[in-house]
């Protein structure tokens, strides 16, 4: 499998292990997130699998309709709350908000958020569901 980034380049270089710890920390933090795009990522950079059945199924249950609806979740009790705040103070679930159910449509925006949208105002781009697929269709790990 063709490499990318730095370790395209670092064969042979002494801190090639050091790169490779680096980005296996990233994978346990980014994993539990459920953010397709880096499931596909860190599989294709480490060459194993890093939880593409549940890259798959994400992107299965992804929304075909990419307008930005208001999700409200903070009302719900199957959703515990986590005592550490979001970006901007706002509360957050301890692990993200089911995929239909959630207003994620950015790699940088937060999963476990619990109120998200804009009530229809705005259309996003799907590059959150085709970057992923087409990169996993092309290195054949989807």
């Amino acid at each position: 499998m063709k490499k990318h980034t730095l370790l395209r380049y670092a064969n042979g270089d002494a801190y090639l292990p050091l790169y490779i710890k680096s980005l296996e920390r990233t994978w346990a933090v980014s994993q539990p997130e459920k953010i397709p795009a880096w499931n596909i990522i860190t599989s294709i950079l480490l060459a194993k699998d890093c939880d593409l059945n549940v890259a798959l199924d994400e992107l299965q249950k992804y929304p075909i309709d990419l307008i930005d609806w208001k999700m409200e979740n903070s009302h719900r009790w199957d959703l515990r709350g986590d005592p550490i705040v979001a970006r901007g103070g706002n509360r957050q679930a301890t692990k993200p908000v089911p995929t239909p159910e959630n207003g994620i449509f950015r790699w940088n925006t937060n999963p476990r958020q619990f109120d998200a949208g804009t009530g229809g105002l705005r259309e996003e781009t799907g590059t959150y569901f085709l970057l992923p697929y087409w990169m996993g269709k092309y290195h054949g790990v989807l």
